[in-house]
């Protein structure tokens, strides 16, 4: 999905961290490490993928957390590192890879519904706190000005 409507972000992804990722990946070690064992159970285009969702995942936490100038404990992060079971799923269980319907109603409850309420999560604190004593003055004023006009 990402790499059609935000074409200069996949690019740089797939340049900078997929591509060496998955280059370095199967280079050998030594066969009693426990790091060799997981680089010869995971494929490298699993690991780039997963490499990839990390980086995307901390830029896009970083970039929430700036801009709304408030931490809620990496729940954006987390939220987008839980594509990548759905992502392994739907390429290695083949019920699930025939659920087209189900595979899009999944992408679009999280894209449509959950991303949004994150945001909301994350935003509304910093608009209550910043609106809050505007609103409670101008209505002490709307409700002082009706009570000497009475």
């Amino acid at each position: 999905f990402s790499r059609k409507w935000n074409r200069p972000v996949h690019m740089f992804l797939a340049r900078h961290v997929y591509m060496p990722v998955r280059e370095a990946w199967p280079h050998p070690l030594p066969a009693s490490s426990a790091v060799a064992r997981v680089r010869r159970a995971v494929p490298p285009s699993v690991a780039a993928m997963a490499a990839t969702f990390f980086f995307s995942s901390i830029l896009h936490e970083l970039t929430i957390v700036v801009a709304c100038h408030r931490w809620n404990y990496a729940v954006f992060f987390f939220s987008q590192m839980m594509q990548i079971p759905l992502i392994i799923c739907s390429e290695k269980l083949p019920w699930f890879r025939n659920q087209q319907a189900l595979r899009n109603w999944a992408f679009w409850l999280a894209m449509v519904s959950f991303q949004p309420f994150l945001l909301c999560f994350y935003t509304y604190p910093a608009f209550a706190k910043s609106t809050s004593l505007s609103v409670v003055s101008s209505a002490a004023n709307v409700v002082a000005v009706n009570a000497t006009n009475i």
